[in-house]
């Protein structure tokens, strides 16, 4: 069984890629523009890792959204 903070992680993790992806950046470009490691935002990706407030609001700025959207659970932007 899934626990919450699993799917947490899972949501936040299928939003950071389908936006990675929707503006065609590879692991890499991401890692270089929002100083994330490619082995973290892999695991931030695949629901292993959740970063702390200060990544994530890095990772929304690269990826043009606001914060909000991306930890909230829902997919309204």
């Amino acid at each position: 069984m899934i626990t919450e903070n699993e799917s947490v992680r899972l949501i936040f993790g299928l939003k950071v890629r389908s936006l990675r992806m929707q503006k065609n950046l590879s692991y890499q470009q991401l890692s270089e523009s929002s100083k994330i490691t490619v082995s973290y935002l892999h695991d931030i990706e695949n629901g292993k890792k959740y970063p702390k407030a200060d990544k994530i609001l890095t990772l929304a700025k690269e990826l043009g959204v606001d914060y909000d959207y991306l930890v909230s659970l829902t997919g309204d932007k």
